[in-house]
């Protein structure tokens, strides 16, 4: 299984290698470009993954001590259906 890390050190790697280790022309593609572009990918995707994996640490930590810390009463928030009219058509 490929993880959202090995998955960015691995665009981060081949886009590093292209760009500044490759120093093969081909007439199709630019592969220092090409590097570049998977380099830049491969920065994003890790600082967005590392974002949100902190970020959802965070969403479960702060809900597990607000629960214990200040216990909900299930009577003030409860969802009570409302009376139909009985006269409305």
């Amino acid at each position: 299984m490929v993880t959202w890390l090995t998955r960015s050190l691995l665009f981060i790697v081949a886009g590093a290698v292209l760009a500044y280790a490759v120093t093969a022309q081909t007439e199709h593609i630019d592969l220092q470009t090409t590097g570049i572009i998977l380099l830049l990918v491969g920065i994003f995707d890790l600082l967005l993954n590392a974002g949100l994996e902190l970020y959802y640490r965070q969403a479960s930590r702060s809900t597990a001590t607000t629960s214990s810390a200040y216990p909900r009463r299930d009577d003030t928030y409860a969802t009570r259906p409302i009376p139909r009219d009985p006269d409305w058509r």
